[in-house]
């Protein structure tokens, strides 16, 4: 049963009465809209008001009658197809009101059936009051038997869409065809025409053009074959350009995401492919540089000098190409803290100090030791270190490089200027100097970069929260200035200088006694032997390998060692796993364990650390740093 009565229903009335809720879904019929359906006492229709209807007035009930009753409360003489039993269908003109319950929306409606289907035209005339309030158009769409087409109705809206008066188009529909996209119009002719050959509803959409301007349009209607052979379809059209904008926008934005995640899965992989090889490279270099026994001719250690400069270029060239697509892509993650300026200046100062030595530029300081500043400390020392190495580099040969902080009164804002004495930038130059890999000439000297240093500053300050801005004269200097915001209350962090000429690869004294053991599973041949090469510097420990994640989980459990290396790309199992299943043994459970990788992304750092490693070595790996850090962890 249909979950109510009607309210109103006594013998003899002469109309038909059926109630329904927003989404169309019927209440109730009145005992006459049950005969004109033919349904027998107790028979269910089905759940929906489309059901009563006959194909043709299907499309258009959605828009029609329950959009309107939504928008305004109240529809006026609609006409629509019933269909009986029995197939037979009848004109009915349908007026409705909507009424607001304590349990939700309840519409009524009032069928009166028309005669005969020579009063359709008064009836549509007797609609279209209804049909103006619709946001599109609402439409019969005629083709004859000799293939002419027209409109014997349209609503007010053809002219809006079209740029085509309803009487225009009740002549033929030759003018509305004119303005179909000429690349779209075959295409919804040949779906009018298979609509027309096989009855089927219509869908489409396609582009009108009216007067240069574009949009796009989209409808369906429903088919019926007329007793003299024409076919006559019901239908309803809106306008869409601005859906069909956001959903190009939409696409456009996941194409460019699906790109930037290609982008960056592409270097990411290239980064690691590099880093392999670039680990033997720099490492055995190292190696070999600090190996005094070898005697190496002056010539020679040039050499080795240069295979190790060509290395560290080719590294440092990875790191700012990913610098960069982090920056690009906004996953550059930065962490601000309130931080003293004056050590912050002096550890990047310290970075650069070989270098202007070797170039014959002096260094100077300008930083009042109270002057505070909120900015991410690695990530304020990396633009420190790249403005200060390109302000040596491109300096005249006894000149100067001097850091200037300062703050602005009443703006929380600090400053720090980066001031050189080299040639400058002239005019053209300026308007090209953020431009990745431009290096305005530079390429054609000697002096080495690759151009994306002051693209990744600028991206840095900006994701601090500041700017990076520039003056200079052609012939007196560069100034690159660093606009950061001001500390908060929150207290300076503790400095960290992190020098890499500060570490000595000697033996550190107190390990005499037997070798205590250290297990490396890495499944890289030339990998393996530079971490027995480094091992060689530290007689007091023993480095044992294995090449597989099993093989290392039963070394370790046969002799538990004092230190685990543990690679995170083994053929069997990665590191991360690998770590999960030794903790499982309580007899590894605390040994220290180290992820060695050339993953360099922040991610699979942070979660080698959150799975519980005790410290991440990049590969290449840098040998000082390589052998301070084995040597705190085994002290």
């Amino acid at each position: 049963m249909l979950p109510f009565e009607p309210p109103i229903d006594w013998p003899g009335l002469p109309c038909g009465l059926l109630s329904f809720d927003d989404a169309g879904r019927l209440l109730s019929i009145n005992a006459r809209l049950r005969g004109w359906l033919q349904l027998p006492e107790g028979a269910e229709p089905g759940p929906l008001l489309n059901d009563l209807l006959a194909p043709a007035s299907q499309p258009l009930c959605p828009e029609a009658v329950l959009a309107v009753l939504r928008g305004s409360g109240h529809v006026d003489d609609v006409l629509l197809a019933f269909q009986a039993q029995d197939g037979h269908e009848w004109p009915g003109q349908v007026s409705a009101a909507r009424h607001e319950g304590a349990e939700g929306a309840i519409n009524v409606a009032v069928v009166v059936r028309v005669a005969d289907w020579r009063q359709t035209g008064q009836a549509v005339v007797g609609a279209q009051p209804t049909a103006e309030q619709l946001p599109g158009l609402v439409y019969q769409y005629m083709m004859r038997p000799d293939g002419t087409t027209c409109f014997p109705y349209a609503s007010e809206a053809m002219h809006e869409l079209f740029g085509v008066t309803p009487e225009e188009a009740r002549q033929s529909a030759k003018a509305l065809a004119s303005r179909v996209h000429r690349d779209d119009l075959p295409a919804v002719i040949e779906s009018i025409h298979e609509s027309a050959s096989t009855l089927g509803r219509w869908d489409g959409a396609f582009r009108v053009v009216v007067n240069g301007d574009v949009r796009w349009v989209e409808g369906r209607s429903t088919p019926q074959a007329l007793p003299d052979g024409s076919v006559l379809w019901n239908g309803y059209l809106s306008d869409v350009t601005a859906r069909k904008a956001l959903e190009q926008s939409r696409h456009g934005a996941a194409v460019a995401e699906e790109a930037g995640r290609a982008k960056s899965e592409l270097l990411a992989r290239v980064s690691h492919e590099l880093r392999t090889p670039l680990n033997a490279v720099l490492g055995f270099s190292q190696l070999l540089s600090a190996d005094q026994g070898l005697g190496l001719r002056p010539n020679q250690q040039r050499q080795l000098d240069h295979i190790e400069s060509a290395g560290r270029s080719l590294l440092a060239l990875i790191n700012e190409v990913l610098d960069l697509t982090h920056i690009e892509s906004g996953r550059m993650e930065v962490r601000l803290e309130a931080l003293d300026l004056r050590p912050v200046v002096e550890e990047s100062l310290a970075m650069v100090e070989l270098l202007a030595e070797r170039s014959h530029v002096a260094l100077r300081i300008q930083v009042d030791p109270g002057l505070r500043v909120l900015a991410d400390r690695r990530k304020l020392v990396q633009c420190l270190v790249n403005l200060l190495t390109n302000a040596i580099k491109y300096n005249r040969e006894g000149g100067q490089v001097a850091v200037v902080g300062s703050s602005s009164r009443g703006v929380h804002e600090v400053r720090i200027d980066v001031r050189d004495t080299g040639s400058g930038f002239t005019a053209s130059q300026m308007a090209h100097l953020f431009e990745p890999f431009n290096r305005l000439g530079a390429e054609h000297g000697h002096t080495e970069g690759s151009g994306l240093g002051l693209v990744i500053v600028r991206g840095l300050a900006e994701r601090q929260g500041g700017r990076l801005t520039v003056d200079s004269e052609p012939g007196q200097g560069t100034c690159f200035s660093l606009h950061l915001p001001g500390p908060d209350d929150r207290p300076p962090e503790v400095p960290v200088h992190t020098g890499s000429g500060a570490v000595d690869v000697s033996q550190p004294p107190g390990q005499a006694g037997a070798p205590r053991r250290v297990l490396y599973v890495e499944d890289n041949t030339v990998n393996v032997m530079l971490m027995k090469a480094i091992f060689d510097l530290r007689p007091a420990l023993r480095l044992d390998t294995a090449d597989t994640g099993a093989e290392g989980l039963a070394q370790a459990l046969a002799d538990p060692p004092a230190l685990l290396l543990l690679d995170l790309g083994l053929p069997d199992v990665d590191g991360v796993t690998l770590l999960a299943r030794l903790r499982d043994h309580e007899v590894l459970q605390g040994i220290p364990a180290v992820a060695v990788s050339a993953d360099a992304l922040s991610p699979d750092i942070e979660r080698a650390l959150s799975a519980g490693f005790a410290a991440y070595w990049t590969k290449p790996l840098d040998l000082r740093r390589t052998l301070a850090a084995l040597d705190a962890l085994m002290a």
